[in-house]
């Protein structure tokens, strides 16, 4: 190997470490599952929304938009306090 890969080498050891370093801290896990947690909030309330107006407006493609979104009523299961 030549200095210059031995030197790249070690550069991205370095910030190797620093990502799995990072990647295992409280902080980051802390900020991952909120941000999974408002993500399912915002989908919870998209679909219920979809749903309403679908129900209230009779479009046939909200209905069909609501139906392969939520194609096995995943979301409208999991999510029945909205």
């Amino acid at each position: 190997m030549t200095k210059i890969q031995q030197d790249r080498k070690a550069s991205l050891d370095i910030r190797a470490a620093r990502v799995k370093k990072e990647l295992k801290s409280s902080t980051y896990q802390k900020m991952i599952s909120r941000i999974g947690e408002d993500f399912d909030e915002s989908v919870a309330r998209f679909m219920y929304q979809l749903s309403k107006d679908s129900k209230l407006q009779a479009h046939a493609h909200l209905v069909n938009l609501s139906t392969r979104l939520d194609y096995n009523e995943f979301i409208s299961t999991s999510n029945q306090s909205l």
